[in-house]
């Protein structure tokens, strides 16, 4: 009983340790992308607003697109006229993406959505109409950089929970021997009654047996004056005396048992011996 019992604890506070380690993981994983998403939609929105259109011989006008002082902000920016056409006013993703313009606007337009992600395409888009008419502009940022990092975050955290579930582990053996050594000792104790009290009833018993199948054996109920008192009713008393005594036998060797098991976990002696106190 008492291992099982230790078993439990450490089960259950492994199970808390687990659950805890589980809700900071699952917080900071949140955190960190809701994070970049913030930071996305400030540095795509400023894009849409600053992005300057780009001449025929490739060279730049206007200021580059910066989220924060010192910082450029890679994206993509597109500008959509009433007529349908195209333009792209800002390129900054990272160098080897090859991308229509007309292609990522059809999909942006699908996910009916200001806001949200090309996945196929690993971009986060924006999309805001922009001055006046109906000239809308769209904003797009790579995603690779989000995504490697939140893959290495949760990487990190599986490492990390293992390694603190692991030593968490060999903290709650201690604490789980620490914490059933008093119930260790009083079942002990417990244990050690019950098996001196059985063994004290056992030679009782049985002396009460042997006396009783002594009687019993005698032939003693011929019906002769001096043997008038051993009647057919004393008979069945002794015989009654005899059940009793059986039982009682049963009951104490039953108690034994119990005692001399390791943990108590002789289910059908231990049903016996309650069924028995509940009869008597």
């Amino acid at each position: 009983m008492i291992d099982g019992l230790r078993r439990k604890m450490i089960g259950i506070m492994m199970a808390i340790a687990a659950v805890m380690l589980s809700a900071v993981f699952a917080t900071l994983y949140g955190s960190t992308r809701a994070s970049y998403q913030s930071r996305a939609y400030n540095g795509l929105r400023a894009a849409i607003r600053q992005g300057a259109a780009v001449r025929p011989d490739g060279e730049e006008r206007g200021p580059r697109i910066r989220e924060f002082p010192g910082e450029v902000f890679p994206a993509l920016v597109l500008e959509e006229h009433k007529n349908g056409e195209i333009r792209i006013l800002e390129s900054r993703l990272y160098p080897g993406r090859e991308l229509e313009p007309e292609e990522l606007v059809s999909m942006i337009r699908s996910l009916e959505k200001p806001f949200g992600l090309l996945k196929s395409e690993h971009l986060r888009y924006l999309r805001e109409p922009f001055g006046p008419g109906q000239t809308i502009r769209y904003a797009l940022t790579d995603t690779f950089a989000e995504e490697r990092a939140l893959r290495w975050q949760i990487i990190h955290s599986v490492l990390i929970g293992c390694a603190a579930l692991a030593i968490f582990f060999f903290i709650s053996l201690s604490l789980s021997r620490w914490a059933v050594r008093p119930v260790g000792t009083a079942w002990e104790q417990q244990r050690q009654f019950i098996s001196d009290a059985s063994h004290e009833l056992k030679p009782p018993l049985t002396v009460i047996l042997s006396n009783v199948n002594l009687l019993l054996g005698q032939n003693a109920f011929s019906g002769e004056a001096e043997h008038a008192w051993r009647t057919p009713d004393d008979r069945a008393r002794l015989r009654h005396i005899e059940a009793e005594a059986l039982r009682m036998k049963e009951l104490t060797e039953a108690l034994l048992t119990l005692a001399r098991s390791d943990s108590g976990q002789k289910a059908a002696a231990f049903r016996g011996l309650i069924s028995a106190m509940w009869s008597i």
